[in-house]
């Protein structure tokens, strides 16, 4: 692969990250602006999801949409009471639906030795299914900067830090996270994230088999 190709290929990886991130937080009005710019991307990258994206931009048109699925959002991964879609990884991790196990030490290690820590303020547990995503958001990132600069070191260790977290984290447990979004979620914005999100995590741990970092950095 070419390196113009490689990391169009990153970047395109790398936006689909910071959207999903973005879908799993309070939902507003910029949802409706990053469904559009999201088109094009995936269909070059994961076209399987394109369907996905079609219902998640069909439902957002409703008139209610906002709303509406704010309260699914809130019922799904807030509460007050019990939650039918907990979006934090140790629950499922661990076993004993759980909150901020030995899974969410874990996560919260890898932060720091990529050079990240949690914000100041920042309410949620480390391995909330948004800052998983966000974390993988960065890594990309800097795994492109290092390409760009043709830092071999650098780039393979952002790269083997995707896999590894991915590996040892998201795809852990996102499959009974997804299956309990669609079991419960009201709109069909939340059923069809859950698909999108399923489907592409799974396909991107498998892409790092095609990967040579000879051939792209040369």
């Amino acid at each position: 692969m070419k390196t113009e190709d490689f990391l169009a290929h990153e970047q395109s990886r790398m936006d689909v990250y910071r959207f999903l991130a973005d879908c799993f937080q309070l939902p507003n009005e910029n949802l409706k602006k990053n469904l559009i710019r999201l088109t094009d991307t995936i269909n070059t990258l994961c076209g399987e999801v394109a369907q996905y994206v079609h219902l998640m931009k069909k439902d957002f048109a409703r008139t209610d949409a906002l709303e509406s699925l704010k309260v699914d959002y809130a019922r799904l991964f807030v509460g007050p009471y019990t939650l039918t879609a907990p979006p934090y990884g140790s629950v499922y991790l661990e076993g004993k639906r759980l909150i901020m196990g030995n899974s969410t030490v874990d996560a919260q290690k890898r932060y720091r030795q990529a050079g990240l820590d949690m914000a100041e303020g920042f309410r949620e547990a480390p391995d909330h299914i948004t800052v998983e995503l966000e974390f993988m958001y960065f890594l990309i990132f800097k795994e492109i900067e290092a390409a760009k600069q043709s830092d071999i070191q650098s780039f393979q260790y952002y790269l083997k830090e995707q896999q590894f977290f991915l590996k040892d984290h998201l795809n852990g447990w996102l499959s009974e996270f997804t299956d309990n979004v669609i079991a419960n979620s009201e709109t069909e914005f939340y059923k069809a994230l859950a698909k999108f999100t399923a489907i592409f995590i799974q396909q991107d741990l498998q892409s790092f088999k095609q990967y040579n970092e000879s051939d792209i950095l040369n």
